[in-house]
């Protein structure tokens, strides 16, 4: 977007800078317009679909040319080539105000309940995006040198006032001439430079500033989404460097070596920190990579999902299923979510799903819960923290306990399900169903505990969660009530062929002690019950 605003307004400024006077013009600068309207046209409309920000370039572009124009008259406003051509930006830009107007609406107003940002203050406002402008995103180790940036300020307003040398007349006497001109001749054709590129930094950040007093918008390094006018301010330090070249080439020297070596500060914390950890996805999917299989389904709900998945998932890898809309309809049809998701279940033996939470997590949360009820959940990573990993698998062959178990009279299995197959270590999930009623007060939340052991009691697998994927709560439910609980423990690459017991317990969360198990005399047995026995 800032490379496209830029070209943008280069071409605004040949526009400007070839309209002399009518009698002046030449077949060549007639057809030096219709090049530069062109390229006006492409590089304006494609940086407005690249980024709604985008059109406050057009618009500093329009109030610039009035503001140094104020006594034309309409009809000669309306025959300019850049009026023209910014109609033709209009025109092309329209299908995609229709199409996403209302849909942007409901979007933006849902995002600022979602995230609750609080508006910056004008001075933090604008002194934020010259800092992100003059020295890049600070990062924890830089934050305290952001004063730095105050050295950037009296450099460009110096290039307010500066002026650059007008082009000889000699060069410019006849209109052929005019038309081969360079670049900077025609520069230094146009009017009150120094306005405009003002408003190429003002216009901007003015109006960002009026939209984050009604959607504010301020995570990390938030600057970006104005960075589109951040040539401005580059252009007015350029400005001022010229400035103290034709007034004292030792301070200007003095000036580049502290800028510089600022600047190197900065670059070299920017090529040495890493900025992206929360959102690095290489060992969450190299994790997948190694215990997937070509027969589970990896569920993508963001478009940069796609893109990890097809970088660091190579063949064989889980079938991609990407979210129906990416989610933003999917879940406000409950029917048609659920019957997706039941079908995805059934047709893979797993799936992976990286429910992103930084995004208000809304409709991720609804897929969780079902799933949570409907699959077996198998587990959940939070090794970033912007992204849940969840592994579901189906649930084939289940047969039930052969008795209900009692732990410590305060929670009651009363029925127990098990799948039954023989299972492949590594690829291998026992499906597990569980109905808890609930006998006595509780006090503290309990987890549920599942162990794969050998004849030796060792332990090859195990589980531990909070019921229903850990979104339910044993001590919420009233006594009496209860509770389907669905668990699914993975068998480990690795584990020996043969007979294994599955073993269930119950912890005290609040002292991490396990529940006594009791016979049918209320006495104590242990504090695992042996639910089935798995062949591997």
């Amino acid at each position: 977007m800032t490379l496209l605003g830029l070209g943008s307004v280069y071409f605004f400024i040949q526009l400007i800078a070839d309209q002399t006077t009518d009698s002046e013009r030449s077949t060549i600068q007639d057809r030096s317009s219709v090049k530069y309207s062109l390229g006006y046209v492409l590089t304006t409309t494609a940086a407005m679909y690249t980024m709604y920000y985008a059109i406050f370039i057009p618009l500093f572009q329009l109030i610039y040319s009035f503001a140094v124009n104020p006594r034309r008259k309409p009809g000669d406003a309306i025959s300019h080539p850049f009026i023209y051509s910014l109609s033709a930006v209009v025109l092309l830009y329209l299908p995609w105000v229709i199409f996403t107007g209302t849909k942007l609406v409901t979007y933006v107003q849902g995002k600022r309940s979602a995230e609750g940002y609080i508006p910056l203050g004008l001075f933090n406002f604008v002194a934020s995006h010259l800092t992100a402008f003059s020295l890049g995103h600070l990062s924890d180790a830089t934050h305290v040198l952001a004063w730095a940036a105050f050295f950037f300020l009296p450099l460009a307003l110096l290039g307010l006032v500066y002026h650059p040398p007008r082009t000889a007349d000699h060069a410019l006497r006849t209109p052929a001439r005019r038309a081969g001109a360079s670049v900077a001749h025609r520069a230094s054709r146009i009017p009150f430079p120094s306005l405009l590129v003002a408003l190429y930094l003002v216009i901007p950040l003015s109006l960002g500033y009026l939209i984050n007093l009604v959607y504010p918008f301020i995570p990390r390094d938030f600057e970006r989404t104005l960075m589109l006018s951040a040539p401005g301010w580059w252009l007015l330090l350029g400005a001022g460097l010229a400035w103290l070249w034709h007034r004292s080439r030792l301070v200007l020297v003095g000036v580049g070596a502290v800028a510089l070596l600022i600047q190197t500060v900065m670059l070299f914390d920017f090529y040495n920190t890493l900025r992206y950890q929360d959102e690095n996805y290489r060992s969450l999917l190299a994790y997948v990579r190694a215990h997937s299989s070509p027969d589970d389904t990896f569920l993508a709900s963001y478009q940069w999902q796609v893109g990890f998945y097809y970088a660091y998932l190579p063949t064989p890898r889980p079938e991609l299923n990407i979210v129906p809309d990416w989610g933003e309809t999917w879940a406000a049809n409950p029917n048609r979510m659920r019957a997706d998701l039941d079908i995805l279940v059934e047709d893979h033996h797993r799936v992976w799903f990286p429910a992103y939470q930084a995004l208000g997590r809304l409709w991720e949360t609804q897929v969780e819960t079902y799933l949570n009820q409907s699959a077996y959940p198998v587990q959940i990573d939070w090794s970033l923290p912007s992204t849940k990993l969840l592994l579901y698998a189906q649930g084939d062959q289940l047969a039930p306990a052969e008795a209900s178990f009692n732990f410590a009279n305060r929670l009651l299995a009363e029925r127990a399900e098990i799948g039954d197959a023989p299972l492949e270590a590594g690829q291998g999930v026992i499906p597990i169903t569980l109905v808890w009623r609930k006998l006595d007060t509780l006090g503290s939340d309990h987890r549920i505990a599942l162990r794969l052991t050998d004849a030796s009691g060792r332990t090859w697998a195990s589980r531990d969660s909070l019921p229903q994927g850990g979104e339910a709560s044993l001590t919420a439910l009233a006594t009496g009530e209860r509770i389907v609980d669905r668990h699914g423990l993975a068998v480990p690459a690795g584990t020996p062929p043969g007979e294994y017991q599955l073993r269930l317990s119950v912890y005290d969360q609040a002292n991490d002690r396990p529940l006594d198990l009791l016979d049918s005399q209320d006495q104590p047995e242990g504090v695992e019950a042996i639910l089935s026995t798995v062949q591997v």
